[in-house]
């Protein structure tokens, strides 16, 4: 017989939408797919690992996955390292073109558009990016196709531009390949340009540049090369195309003090 006297305690159920931060798992999924199509389309490609830490996925599988949606297409490397990158379809970029305020070209719907010699270099800059917004230093960024804005006398883009949550902005090189003579030269001048307030007094396109590289031999040069009282020539090309000297210069007194440089330690192999 059934005791109808004692009142049968009913467990509430978990909402799925409580433990998703007010998501729903359906508006979770697709705003891990926004967010994931949105960032090849400020870089132009990304790879599976970058992919994984977008997503927070805890295996290297979901970029595969929107690539079984139609979303993504994946091109394997010439290197091997990472295996394969991926790029937008013709479906993931008329999906992230519906939502962006902001649009850019994207040449890279051709995967064979990507320079194969760059993705090393362009990966690197994904990564310390992507580790810079999810450790809150930064609150944002802007990739060079953001720009919009083309490399001319006095004018470089960085890398990428990271914006600091007070607004001010920090350029980022990734410099992997040592520069000297006059292509030095002319880089460590576009740093000064870039850091230097206007003729007006405006405020400096960036309050820091920052450099980093694999290479301990390249942050020694050019650490050396910014070092106070340092000399270095501002180029020109003459009538007959050729490059000469216009003027020789020295390092500013200020300049290494907003620099910082960054050495990528290599992985260390595990001993079998």
């Amino acid at each position: 017989m059934i005791n109808t006297d004692k009142k049968c305690e009913l467990r509430k159920m978990p909402i799925a939408a409580d433990s998703l931060c007010g998501e729903s798992p359906l508006e979770r999924g697709e705003s891990k797919v926004e967010r994931v199509l949105a960032w090849l389309f400020k870089w132009g490609y990304a790879s599976p690992k970058i992919i994984k830490q977008l997503s927070s996925a805890k295996a290297n599988g979901y970029g595969k996955k929107l690539e079984r949606k139609s979303y993504l297409v994946a091109t394997p490397t010439a290197t091997g390292n990472p295996p394969h990158i991926f790029t937008l379809s013709s479906s993931g970029l008329q999906e992230i073109t519906r939502k962006s305020e902001d649009l850019f070209r994207y040449p890279e719907i051709d995967p064979c558009r990507v320079k194969q010699c760059q993705i090393r270099h362009d990966l690197l800059a994904q990564e310390a990016t992507l580790n810079a917004l999810s450790a809150g230093t930064i609150v944002g960024f802007e990739t060079e196709r953001m720009s919009g804005k083309a490399d001319q006398a006095g004018y470089k883009r960085p890398d990428v531009t990271w914006v600091l949550p007070s607004g001010d902005k920090i350029a980022i090189e990734v410099e992997l390949t040592q520069k000297w003579e006059r292509d030095l030269d002319m880089f460590v001048l576009a740093i000064i340009q870039a850091l230097m307030k206007g003729e007006n007094g405006t405020k400096p396109r960036f309050m820091r540049f920052g450099i980093i590289s694999d290479s301990p031999a390249i942050i020694k040069n050019y650490k050396k090369a910014m070092q106070k009282g340092e000399k270095f020539k501002e180029w020109m090309k003459n009538e007959n195309g050729k490059w000469v000297v216009k003027k020789e210069w020295s390092i500013p007194e200020w300049l290494l003090a907003k620099c910082d440089f960054h050495l990528i330690e290599k992985p260390k192999k595990s001993k079998k």
